[in-house]
């Protein structure tokens, strides 16, 4: 016990540190993806025009690291598309990240290239240089796309350490009550058994299985049962309970 809770703790330390890292994240940068400056020269000083921060890479030195970073990928092709299939494989790699997903822009001269870079797993596309004047707000646009899903991202994360914490805390009632001496039960807000410990067996001859989906009136002492009525609305669980062979085998009080 003392080791899995020494490796729960190290998980809980891990997401933590994960959740921070997501929420000093800055703005949302536009890195583009073409294979030489001077083929995107033209649409970098388009976005740049309008005070947007702008970074160039070429297809080869995009990776899996690099997608982590949560920034918005423009893609970019060449007119010719000789590089169109370099670019694929960059949008499959940023596709493959396993802890963040980026948010891909393909800026394409045709609808070969848009189809091929949105096959890949690109979100959005734009035609170049017909819709040249939308490219910044486009880009904008993406950027508050891109933030919105790294939220999601951070909001996913904390459902599933809430559901991990649940089921933690399931497992160690049930260690808690597997173990017990006491008959320790859970009971639905309409007074139904959803679970009843083993010690049932020995305090009242019945296995826990036969009391499962039962009203926790039933083998009650019935001199009891407006008693056990009051107690829960006063917040308390008092009562005789009655075993197999119909003898009071349990009170509490």
């Amino acid at each position: 016990m003392k080791g899995q809770e020494t490796r729960n703790a190290q998980n809980d330390g891990r997401r933590s540190a994960k959740r921070a890292s997501l929420r000093k994240t800055g703005p949302v940068k536009a890195l583009f993806v073409a294979s030489t400056e001077s083929c995107a020269r033209p649409l970098i000083e388009s976005v740049r025009r309008h005070h947007i921060d702008v970074e160039l890479t070429s297809p080869a030195d995009v990776t899996v690291t690099l997608a982590s970073s949560g920034a918005l990928f423009v893609l970019f092709p060449s007119q010719d598309g000789s590089d169109l299939q370099a670019l694929v494989d960059a949008c499959w790699r940023l596709r493959s990240s396993p802890d963040r997903q980026p948010l891909l822009l393909a800026v394409a001269h045709d609808l070969q290239q848009v189809n091929a870079l949105l096959d890949a797993g690109a979100d959005d596309f734009l035609l170049w240089p017909a819709e040249a004047e939308l490219l910044p707000r486009r880009i904008e646009v993406c950027r508050t796309r891109a933030i919105r899903r790294e939220r999601d991202v951070i909001r996913a994360q904390h459902l599933v350490d809430a559901v991990r914490d649940a089921e933690r805390s399931e497992r160690r009632f049930r260690h808690l009550a597997d173990s017990s001496t006491e008959i320790l039960t859970r009971c639905s807000p309409g007074g139904v058994r959803l679970y009843v410990s083993p010690a049932c067996r020995t305090i009242l001859g019945y296995d826990p299985d036969e009391l499962l989906g039962s009203s926790m009136l039933d083998v009650l002492h019935p001199a009891d049962e407006s008693k056990l009525v009051e107690a829960l609305w006063s917040g308390w669980r008092r009562g005789r309970y009655v075993g197999r062979d119909h003898q009071v085998a349990a009170q509490r009080w």
